[in-house]
């Protein structure tokens, strides 16, 4: 699943990911910890770990085995609904955690937390609005939007720095995918142009987009 996760916004976005994210996978939440306990602080079940040695950029992705188990028995692939949506967005955001700081680490750019955590809130809409079109889910493809960005908590635990960044990337990418719905489902090339586009842009430039546009939900 996470190769074809990979392999999915790798196209959307028109970028070569050399990396095989299956290589650079931690399930076991024992050795995640000793590697960065404080990450882990909040009960997630997905954290991109990053350290910068000697000049290279380390990279490793945890997502809990129990997790991976879930979905191994209730695939969204195969059948993507209501009770495995959380579980599959948990593992696009951190393959589009993956893939986002890869991407700008071999183009020397740095990423910051907020361009990490609105790209994957992007990335979420996106790939699970395409599998329900595929999947011919009408009804969740006309409430996944309000599902993923209305609908919503923010765990407790989170710092009050924290949860604004959570709020914002939510905000802000809510507010760029509401009207490229339809564009998305029948992934017309000005939809792909424009989350092309985005991808690419600074964080700044992705701000400046958004608040451009005409809806203000």
């Amino acid at each position: 699943m996470l190769t074809q996760v990979q392999s999915s916004l790798s196209e959307t976005y028109a970028v070569d990911c050399a990396l095989n994210i299956d290589e650079y996978l931690l399930t076991d939440r024992a050795q995640a910890a000793a590697f960065g306990s404080a990450a882990l602080k909040n009960g997630t079940d997905e954290t991109l770990f990053v350290v910068e040695q000697e000049g290279e950029l380390l990279v490793s992705l945890f997502l809990d085995e129990n997790l991976l188990e879930r979905l191994q028995e209730d695939n969204p692939l195969e059948s993507l609904h209501h009770q495995n949506l959380g579980d599959f967005c948990e593992v696009i955001e951190g393959v589009s955690h993956f893939m986002c700081v890869t991407h700008r680490a071999s183009a020397e750019r740095q990423t910051s937390l907020l361009e990490l955590e609105l790209q994957a809130e992007v990335d979420k809409f996106i790939l699970s609005l395409r599998l329900a079109a595929v999947q011919q889910d009408i009804a969740l493809t006309r409430t996944l939007h309000s599902r993923l960005y209305e609908h919503i908590t923010f765990r407790e635990t989170l710092d009050a720095h924290e949860t604004h960044r959570y709020q914002e990337a939510n905000r802000l990418a809510a507010r760029f995918c509401y009207g490229l719905q339809q564009a998305l489902i029948e992934q017309t090339d000005a939809a792909n142009e424009a989350l092309r586009r985005f991808f690419r842009m600074p964080i700044a430039e992705k701000v400046s987009l958004i608040a451009t546009q005409s809806w203000q939900g």
